[in-house]
């Protein structure tokens, strides 16, 4: 027992210092690894078994004991499997086989917009669309998708190693070389818990609209069940990277100089809602050639196959 002084970052949530106080300890995961040098000194080391070694390592441990879990889970999506039903039922040879070919070309289909957006997301041609804040995007994490959100600010990291050690720690320093805050509706992930107590979930949603800071681990994206209890959406600031941006609108928002009380982050929410009610075929986009000047030869060849 003891007296534990806890300094805490301006940016930190509350979630997050619960979760340090109160949460479960960090698991703790083996980085032991053999490499071959440590082989070959054990070669040469008699009565040695360097398989034994291996087997006997706490890395090798953690494996097999996960093993069984991941049978069960082979098992359960091999069930899944052979209950899929195509067509009526009476899956033949050539119908698996048209089935299997429009897979593949959905597939190919993927990479090739992948590819595309790759090039449309580089800082020469999404970069001046970004400068001021209000324009909706449609943003991705993790590959979760949170649906449109609109743009705060947006930041080229300044460090480029030539001021120093400061310069140099910055731009070794981990995260986005381009940091965007854009705000995002999402449900905090704290309510998906099972089990948890009425009377503390009511008052744990009367106090998250005083949260404004959101990210990926502690906020989830809205589904369709989420229409059913309002209170539990809320609408904070991620901040992402130019990977995670998947569509970009030609629609921009007025947004206050202040977002941080709850009240200005729902009306820029609303806005965003009256915005997709006015285009219900699809927010307007920006067309990466006649909008973003998108000139490579590259995007010509990969558009060429899309269509």
């Amino acid at each position: 027992r003891g007296i534990v002084i806890q300094m805490i970052d301006e940016k930190m949530e509350p979630s997050v210092c619960k979760g340090i106080l109160y949460g479960d300890p960090d698991p703790l995961n083996s980085s032991y690894r053999i490499s071959y040098n440590m082989l070959l000194n054990l070669l040469r080391v008699e009565d040695v078994d360097p398989e034994y070694l291996l087997r006997a390592s706490f890395y090798q441990y953690q494996q097999e004991s996960e093993a069984p879990a991941l049978e069960i889970k082979a098992d359960e999506l091999e069930a899944q499997a052979q209950t899929i039903m195509v067509g009526d039922g009476m899956m033949t040879k050539e119908l698996e086989a048209q089935v299997g070919e429009y897979y593949q070309m959905n597939q190919q289909l993927l990479i090739t917009e992948r590819k595309m957006m790759k090039i449309s997301r580089k800082p020469q041609y999404i970069g001046p669309f970004l400068q001021n804040p209000g324009r909706m995007l449609k943003v991705t994490i993790d590959g979760e998708n949170y649906g449109w959100g609109a743009l705060l600010s947006y930041k080229k990291k300044s460090g480029t190693g030539s001021a120093g050690s400061a310069g140099k720690n910055a731009s070794l320093s981990s995260g986005p070389e381009h940091i965007i805050d854009v705000l995002l509706e999402c449900v905090d992930r704290h309510f998906d818990k099972e089990g948890m107590d009425n009377g503390a979930k009511e008052e744990d949603i009367s106090h998250i609209g005083l949260l404004w800071r959101g990210t990926a681990n502690h906020c989830r994206s809205v589904r369709k069940e989420d229409d059913d209890d309002e209170k539990l959406i809320t609408y904070r600031v991620f901040t992402i990277g130019l990977e995670n941006i998947t569509d970009l609108s030609a629609v921009r928002l007025f947004i206050p100089k202040d977002i941080h009380p709850e009240p200005a982050r729902k009306n820029i929410a609303k806005a965003i809602t009256e915005v997709k009610r006015r285009f219900p075929e699809g927010v307007p986009l920006l067309d990466p050639v006649n909008d973003m000047g998108v000139k490579s030869e590259d995007f010509k060849k990969l558009s060429g196959r899309v269509d």
